[in-house]
């Protein structure tokens, strides 16, 4: 019989994240990420990787976003999800996630790539995970 864990990170002033699976051989089967952004001007845009282990990037997407300052975006990732871009704070974005099988030493990092405030933007992620 198949297993669901769930694992998140709520550490505060961290815009780059990275989640650990819970073991091997298990699917991501959802993610979601809360940001909070500062007031500090700039268009976030965040991507998501999976690497392996050796920090290989073996899939990776953009999370399209309209934040620049003082909101917050929530974005939830499945697979098979249509893609939705989060215009403002009463829009939930959703977007694709690969359906890969993580291995041991793999994980799922999340990061600002246009570093904006990265220590003081606020993200919090929640992952599914369910054994192989």
């Amino acid at each position: 019989m198949a297993r669901t864990y769930h694992t998140s990170d709520s550490t505060a002033n961290d815009s780059d994240k990275t989640l650990t699976p819970p073991s091997e051989n298990v699917w991501l089967t959802s993610l979601r990420i809360e940001y909070t952004c500062t007031a500090d001007a700039g268009t976030r845009t965040l991507e998501v990787r999976f690497r392996d282990a050796d920090d290989d990037v073996i899939w990776a997407t953009e999370i399209e976003t309209g934040f620049i300052l003082s909101d917050i975006m929530v974005v939830n990732l499945s697979p098979g999800a249509a893609k939705v871009i989060p215009v403002d704070n009463s829009t939930e974005g959703a977007q694709h996630l690969a359906p890969v099988c993580f291995r041991e030493g793999w994980d799922v990092q999340v990061i600002d790539t246009a570093a904006i405030q990265a220590a003081a933007d606020d993200m919090v992620l929640h992952a599914v995970w369910v054994d192989d």
